[in-house]
């Protein structure tokens, strides 16, 4: 070592590498949370029993496909892409139509008609598998695009909730 050179008189300190990992218990239950929302969607949808957390759990699953459609939308086979979005966008509207129908108070539950019920269960047999496989190929990937559509429908929510507050202030 030449004299100009001075040695390192600092201690290392190594930093840890944070790899996220998701346990089996999560995806189990993650694969058990779509399992019950497509079953909502074939079973107690049609009977008009949902409650509000099913109907936020339908919600958040909708909002799911659409993030991985919006995020992942040039790496998709654009065939199957231009059949699957008017299906799923088509059933968006659908479920917000059911969802707005129950704050208004013209239905007394989330009851859904007939063709809305069609479109939201062709859109259920299409996203299910498409999220499961999204979750296979990129655990990561697919909690970012989770965690878009969540936000997307907390301030949906907060939309509706001051709608609501502004329907009863003028009803007042």
């Amino acid at each position: 070592m030449s004299k100009s050179k001075k040695p390192r008189n600092k201690k290392y300190h190594p930093r840890p590498v944070k790899i996220p990992y998701w346990s089996p218990k999560w995806y189990e239950e993650t694969e058990r949370k779509l399992d019950t929302a497509h079953l909502l969607v074939e079973l107690t949808l049609p009977a008009g029993k949902l409650t509000d957390k099913d109907i936020d759990l339908l919600e958040d699953t909708m909002n799911w496909s659409l993030g991985i459609l919006f995020h992942r939308y040039k790496n998709l086979d654009q065939n199957e892409l231009t059949d699957a979005e008017p299906i799923i966008v088509g059933a968006r509207e659908a479920l917000t139509e059911i969802i707005n129908r129950k704050n208004k108070g013209i239905t007394q539950g989330y009851i859904a008609k007939g063709d809305e019920i069609n479109l939201i269960s062709q859109c259920f047999s299409i996203i299910i598998p498409l999220i499961k496989e999204a979750i296979k190929m990129g655990p990561r990937t697919s909690m970012k695009e989770f965690n878009w559509a969540v936000q997307t429908g907390i301030r949906r929510q907060r939309e509706e909730q001051k709608i609501k507050e502004n329907n009863h202030g003028q009803q007042e």
